[in-house]
């Protein structure tokens, strides 16, 4: 796997990977370890806010900043990990900007075409847990640090559409 390192991912690879070995050995051998499972995500509130500790970071290469300091740094022999401020995780899902044009109208409208992961979802019958995906079009956020974007007519704009 990421032979010679080209994607320079060995230093997440060697985290994630026995974590997801104890994951195949309960699923597969129904090995239980108690203590490995206790720590998938740990929560505690510290003076810098809120913090998620556990394995579940092996699962998250990159933070706000850069690389999660807490993988790199590696994990305890319980499989736990530093706590994480939760202000530093990336956001599941991805946006992009573009501008719908109504050419009968002559209006452009700024929108965003949203997509990524939502959530999760537990199936009792088969005992196992699904992803749950999206995407969407919609108007920006207009709480972000942005300015405010509008409905503009072409004739009120000197922009080429």
């Amino acid at each position: 796997m990421n032979e010679g390192d080209k994607l320079d991912l060995n230093w997440w690879l060697k985290e994630l990977v026995p974590v997801v070995q104890k994951i195949c050995e309960a699923g597969i051998d129904r090995k239980i370890d108690r203590t490995f499972w206790s720590n998938a995500y740990v929560r505690s509130s510290e003076y810098v806010g809120v913090l998620i500790g556990g394995w579940i970071n092996a699962f998250i290469p990159y933070l706000t900043r850069g690389r999660n300091w807490s993988v790199e740094k590696g994990r305890n022999p319980d499989y736990s990990y530093p706590g994480v401020d939760t202000e530093s995780y990336l956001e599941g899902i991805s946006k992009v900007p573009f501008i719908h044009m109504d050419l009968v109208n002559k209006i452009a409208t700024p929108l965003e075409i949203c997509g990524g992961f939502l959530g999760g979802k537990y199936d009792k019958s088969t005992d196992t847990v699904s992803p749950h995906y999206f995407w969407c079009i919609a108007h920006p956020n207009q709480e972000e640090k942005k300015p405010k974007q509008r409905a503009i007519r072409y004739e009120d704009s000197d922009e080429d559409f």
